[in-house]
């Protein structure tokens, strides 16, 4: 379970502007944020470090003008020693934020950076070790049907896409694995069926449809799909199938 990091110490600025310096703790380990501010609105440069011995150690610099980079701390256990590893999200804010994941862990009281994980415009689910190999995988949500078939980005259908770690570096294997996808496609299968029944918006309904097609697609059974769909609004059935080479391209690409 991920756990969120108390900020807390603010520091006088050593120049023209404010600087706020926010410790938590990594297990027995402390780390710092820290945020230079050249106005009240504009953060320009961020770091993340932890000290070893009489030494900082930078583990993430930022230099962002326009303030739009956000940092926040998680811990979580990545590599089943039961040691709390530490988690450095960095997000980008825009319509959609887009995400990146640095992941360290702490060796002989030494930080060692495993990898990072870049989401881009999608979301966190969570951690799990969803293979059981020792390494946890990142389960994210993609964005990459955004606007397919004029459906707008808020009901827009989100697709799972997890990161395995291999061989130094997380990628992505979502294809690889197919419970889970299963389980997606139920619980798409569940809310167009519900959807239909409770009379919901056009744009609603169809975007259950696109994003059960979807799953079963990655699953490599796109016909299956569109008979889930057939047998539950055949009046989406066409709208579905019009925009077919659309979700076709947006999953090759996404990988």
């Amino acid at each position: 379970m991920l756990l969120s990091l108390l900020l807390l110490t603010v520091t006088p600025s050593p120049y023209n502007a404010r600087v706020d310096v926010d410790s938590s703790f990594c297990g027995s380990h402390k780390v710092y944020v820290e945020k230079h501010y050249l106005s009240k609105r504009r953060i320009p440069y961020q770091r993340v470090y932890t000290v070893v011995g009489d030494s900082q150690v930078n583990l993430l610099e930022i230099h962002d003008p326009r303030g739009r980079t956000r940092i926040h701390l998680m811990t979580d256990d990545m590599n089943a020693d039961l040691k709390l590893d530490l988690i450095i999200e960095e997000r980008h804010i825009g319509h959609p934020d887009s995400l990146i994941y640095h992941v360290w862990i702490f060796r002989n009281g030494e930080p060692v950076k495993i990898g990072e994980i870049d989401i881009g415009k999608g979301g966190l689910d969570r951690f799990i070790d969803l293979d059981r190999n020792g390494m946890k995988e990142a389960v994210s949500w993609s964005h990459i049907l955004a606007g397919i078939g004029g459906l707008p980005d808020v009901v827009s259908p989100l697709l799972p896409k997890v990161y395995v770690y291999r061989h130094g570096r997380y990628v992505p294997e979502t294809r690889r694995f197919r419970s889970y996808l299963r389980k997606i496609a139920k619980r798409y299968e569940e809310e167009l069926y519900t959807a239909v029944h409770d009379s919901s918006d056009e744009m609603f309904i169809k975007s259950k449809a696109m994003g059960l097609v979807a799953v079963y697609s990655m699953l490599g059974s796109t016909s299956s799909g569109l008979a889930k769909v057939k047998s539950i609004s055949s009046d989406v059935l066409p709208w579905v199938k019009k925009h077919l080479p659309e979700l076709r391209k947006a999953l090759r690409k996404s990988g």
